[in-house]
C-alpha cells in the first residue's frame, strides 16, 4: 500500500483519491465485503420480535415517535438509514453481544457501527 499511496501522492492526487486509496487497502485487507446490506422486510416476523424485541409495525412506529432521521451521518462519516441504526441499538440491547457478532446480520464492519452516534 505504501508504494501505491506514494506514486498517487507524487502524481498530485487531491485529498480524495488519497483517502480511496487508504479506505479501499483497508477494506481489502481485511477482507471486509459490503456486497449485502441489511435489509428488515426480507427477515421473518419471528426473526424480528427475537432479535429486536419489537413487532415489524412497531419499529416503523418507534422510529417516528423517537424522531430517528431518516439517514444517519457518524462522526466517521459512515452513514446507516435510521431504520437500520435503530435496529442495531435494539440488538444490542435485546441480548448481550459483542459488535463483531452482528457483522452477519447487517453486514457492516465493526467500525461503522452506530452504537455511539449521538
Amino acid at each position: 500500500m505504501e508504494a501505491e499511496l506514494e506514486a498517487v501522492i507524487l502524481a498530485g492526487a487531491d485529498e480524495e483519491e488519497i483517502e480511496h486509496i487508504i479506505l479501499h487497502n483497508i477494506f481489502i485487507d481485511r477482507g471486509i465485503t459490503h456486497t449485502a446490506q441489511f435489509n428488515l422486510e426480507n427477515l421473518p416476523d419471528e426473526v424480528i420480535r427475537l432479535n429486536f424485541r419489537f413487532e415489524r409495525s412497531d419499529l416503523h412506529r418507534l422510529m417516528a415517535v423517537l424522531r430517528i432521521p431518516s439517514e444517519i451521518v457518524t462522526i466517521t462519516r459512515n452513514k446507516v438509514d435510521g431504520l437500520t441504526a435503530l435496529c442495531i441499538l435494539l440488538r444490542r440491547l435485546a441480548y448481550p453481544n459483542r459488535l463483531c457478532d452482528m457483522v452477519p446480520m447487517f453486514h457492516l464492519s465493526t467500525q461503522s457501527f452506530v452504537t455511539n452516534h449521538k
